[in-house]
């Protein structure tokens, strides 16, 4: 007597579960992004321990500084200078200031007659 054997082929195939779940690396970043968000949001401008530039609205400061999610929600913010500056800038009427921010710190560019220089400067109230 024959047997009717036949041999059937299965080909196995693999399922890649990390399209439909998002993988830990994934989960990982997503949570440092939003700790990085909680930190911007969560800035308190300090109260101002010396000397400050009173632009008041010159150069439209807050304007300016509306570009910074982190200092977006403040109004009448003043900078004052941080780290190596010469005391007499704060008494000169600059042409023009504009405020920049490089990594973690802020900077202000004071113009007078196309002579520019830079200052380090805090966000204070």
């Amino acid at each position: 007597q024959e047997e009717n054997s036949k041999e059937i082929s299965i080909p196995i195939v693999e399922v890649d579960n990390t399209s439909e779940s998002e993988s830990e690396s994934d989960i990982k970043e997503k949570e440092e992004i939003e700790i990085t968000e909680k930190k911007q949001l969560s800035f308190e401008p300090q109260l101002a321990t010396g000397t400050v530039f009173n632009f008041e609205d010159s150069f439209d400061m807050q304007v300016q500084y509306q570009k910074f999610k982190e200092l977006a929600a403040f109004e009448n913010l003043k900078f004052q200078p941080i780290g190596n500056f010469e005391p007499s800038i704060l008494d000169v009427s600059w042409d023009e200031a504009i405020l920049s921010k490089k990594g973690e710190t802020y900077r202000l560019e004071l113009i007078k007659k196309g002579n520019s220089m830079f200052c380090e400067v805090l966000p204070v109230k």
